[in-house]
């Protein structure tokens, strides 16, 4: 990392020179976000023990405190975190295909590793369990989501889906299931066979790591 504070050379002489190369993460933040001296202080002594990823709400309002008030640095921060979170996510296009579950992690990860809130989603997919679409089913409050079958299998009718993968997250980032994400499971996968459209299976999110019932031999 550069101990010096100079000016941002601009995103155009970067380019230019290809010197983003060789620049530090946290200093190349500073010339994308054309930083103040005091943002730039604040950054670099924010960022010694923190990287981009791991920049969550909380921590962001701790940076907040550092940095005058109408300092727009957590806002930027946030923006430039959800466009990397995008530029990585691969997105779901009809025809794809899951190889196990953890491409479902994978797929999911960024996007669910820190809502504050629990959401559940599903994969609907074909007879060749190739990807139909997307659907996000509910958002929770807190750490709670109300799931119930009607709403997991009427899109699921409509799109005439032949099974679906079910996926959400924890916001507190363990992701073993709670004994509500356990009756919910047991309640969609009696509900499926009823209809003939078969759960997979359905990966729990964490913070760095899943669950996948299917690959405990719970579905």
């Amino acid at each position: 990392m550069q101990n010096d504070q100079s000016e941002p050379l601009g995103a155009a002489d970067l380019f230019r020179k290809e010197r983003w190369k060789q620049l530090e993460d946290i200093d190349l933040m500073v010339n994308i976000l054309d930083l103040n001296a005091e943002e730039q202080e604040a950054l670099k002594k924010f960022g010694e023990s923190e990287t981009l990823k791991s920049l969550g709400r909380n921590k962001l309002i701790e940076l907040q405190k550092n940095v005058d008030a109408s300092s727009d640095l957590p806002a930027k921060l946030s923006l430039l975190k959800e466009v990397c979170q995008r530029y990585a996510e691969e997105r779901l296009q009809p025809g794809a295909q899951f190889r196990s579950s953890r491409d479902i992690f994978q797929h999911f990860r960024e996007r669910l590793r820190e809502v504050s809130q629990e959401q559940f989603l599903v994969v609907l997919l074909d007879n060749k369990h190739r990807v139909l679409e997307e659907v996000n089913i509910t958002q929770g409050l807190l750490n709670k989501s109300l799931v119930h079958p009607r709403e997991v299998f009427a899109r699921a009718v409509e799109a005439r889906a032949a099974a679906l993968v079910c996926v959400h997250n924890h916001p507190s980032g363990d992701p073993e299931p709670s004994p509500e994400d356990r009756r919910i499971t047991e309640r969609l996968v009696e509900s499926g066979k009823l209809i003939g459209i078969q759960v997979l299976d359905h990966v729990v999110i964490g913070r760095d790591d899943y669950f996948s019932f299917a690959d405990r031999g719970l579905l």
